[in-house]
C-alpha cells in the first residue's frame, strides 16, 4: 500500500467513526470536535480524491470539510 492509499483510510475511517458516534448519539454534531474531525476526514478524503485524479470524488468531498471549516469559525465553543 502506498502513502496515498493511507491518506484516503485514515480520512474515511475518522468520517465513518464520527457518523457512527452520531448514529449512536455519543457525539453532539453540534459540537466543535465533531466539526473538527469532520473536517480533518474530508480533508484528507479530497486530498486522496486528489492524488488519485478522482474529480467527481474529490467534488464530492470538497463539500464535507468546507462547511466544517464555516461551523467552527462560526461557533463560539
Amino acid at each position: 500500500m502506498s502513502y496515498v492509499d493511507y491518506i484516503g483510510i485514515v480520512g474515511a475511517t475518522i468520517i465513518l467513526i464520527f457518523f457512527l458516534l452520531d448514529q449512536t448519539h455519543k457525539v453532539n454534531v453540534d459540537s466543535k470536535l465533531y466539526d473538527f474531525f469532520n473536517f480533518l476526514g474530508g480533508g484528507l478524503l479530497t486530498l486522496y480524491g486528489i492524488l488519485i485524479q478522482a474529480w467527481p470524488f474529490v467534488a464530492l468531498n470538497a463539500v464535507w470539510p468546507l462547511f466544517s471549516l464555516r461551523d467552527l469559525l462560526l461557533k463560539k465553543k
